[in-house]
Order: structure tokens, then C-alpha cells, then sequence
């Protein structure tokens, strides 16, 4: 599957970035002058973790107003403190993320929808 999306998004200009395995899937970026990302895609498999990850933090989100308010404020914050370092910023996000994913696990017990 990723060789025929990685020739159709680079045909689209998008930079191959390669796989960053559990730190985001196969990943592409489409950056327009003067080097700014316009586009920032990950590719994970359907059955990975990581994608049940990803849909979690979403739903989990979806329903937690307060919850979903203190990320906003957060990424706010982190875009302000680390305007010109990507990763220090997504590690910001990666540490709130992770905290939210624990905590649904020990409330539920493992249980996923």
C-alpha cells in the first residue's frame, strides 16, 4: 500500500520522509517557498495501534469538553514557546497525548469501543 500512495503523493509534490515507525507512520510533508509545511501527512496501517491511537485520542477529545480545551490551550502555548522548534513543540503534545491514553486505559481497564 505505501509504495503506490508514496509515487502518487510524490507525483504531488509531497517530500518522502520515510517511516517513523511508532513515532508517526510513514511520513510526507508538502512544503512551498520559503520552506514552510503546507502539509503534513502520516501513513499507518489500518491494523496498527498506533491508528486505534489516533482514533481514541480523537474520540476521546470528541466527548471531553475540558479536556478538549486544555489541548487547544496547550498546542496555543507550545506554538508560542516553540514557534521555531518543531520537535520540542510536537514532544509538548506527544507527553499531553500519551497522559490522556494512559488515563483511558486505567479507566477502562484495556476496554476499547
Amino acid at each position: 500500500m505505501i509504495p503506490v500512495c508514496r509515487q502518487q503523493l510524490c507525483h504531488l509534490g509531497h517530500s518522502d520522509r520515510g517511516d517513523a515507525g511508532t513515532e508517526g507512520g510513514y511520513f510526507f510533508v508538502k512544503v512551498r517557498p520559503p520552506d514552510v509545511r503546507t502539509h503534513h501527512l502520516h501513513i499507518v496501517a489500518i491494523d496498527d495501534p498506533q491508528w486505534r491511537n489516533y482514533l481514541r485520542f480523537r474520540d476521546i477529545l470528541t466527548t471531553d469538553d475540558t479536556l478538549r480545551t486544555r489541548y487547544g490551550e496547550l498546542k496555543k502555548t507550545l506554538q508560542v514557546r516553540f514557534a521555531r522548534d518543531r520537535k520540542a513543540n510536537t514532544d509538548g503534545k506527544n507527553d499531553f497525548i500519551r497522559g490522556v491514553l494512559a488515563g483511558y486505559e486505567t479507566e477502562t481497564g484495556g476496554q476499547h469501543a
